[in-house]
């Protein structure tokens, strides 16, 4: 008994600390996404049992081709949709922006991270809540000649995220 509550607490460890990973597939093109922290300071002891803090986030993409004949170049165009803290009702700021792909032949990768986006605020050093910045959703599509090849949001709710963080 002891045995099995033992797997089970690793098991539940090790699947609560892995990182999401959003993948789709679609005309032999892979796209995977997931947010990523480029750096994080803290600067402690800044105002009474509160820390500063400041950290880089991005988004981690990577294009693969799976078809069997060569991709051609195409642009990567994200949108991240960045949730501000300390406002009643929320409010949400849009960050958006392109990035070129390269040909793929078969079998090959490229990887990307875009839309660094620095986000700062505050930490109580009492029970280690944070009061900062946060993305909420995020979508990056490949698009050649204006016609979208493959699309990934990162959830059901981009669309209400978008209309809000655009002032729609």
């Amino acid at each position: 008994m002891i045995h099995l509550l033992r797997s089970l607490y690793f098991a539940v460890c090790v699947f609560a600390f892995i990182p999401s990973v959003h993948a789709i597939e679609k005309d032999g093109i892979q796209l995977t996404a997931q947010k990523t922290t480029l750096d994080r300071s803290r600067d402690p002891d800044q105002f009474y049992e509160w820390d500063k803090v400041s950290k880089a986030l991005a988004l981690k993409v990577s294009v693969r081709n799976n078809s069997i004949k060569d991709l051609e170049p195409a642009t990567l165009e994200y949108i991240v949709i960045v949730q501000r803290w300390g406002y009643s009702p929320k409010k949400y700021k849009c960050i958006t922006g392109k990035e070129a792909l390269s040909a793929l032949s078969r079998g090959k990768t490229q990887e990307l991270t875009v839309g660094r986006i620095q986000l700062d605020g505050w930490e109580s050093s009492s029970n280690r809540k944070d009061f900062v910045d946060r993305i909420d959703a995020w979508q990056v599509r490949v698009v050649r000649d204006g016609k979208e090849l493959i699309a990934l949001k990162s959830s059901t709710s981009f669309d209400r995220l978008y209309s809000k963080a655009a002032g729609k």
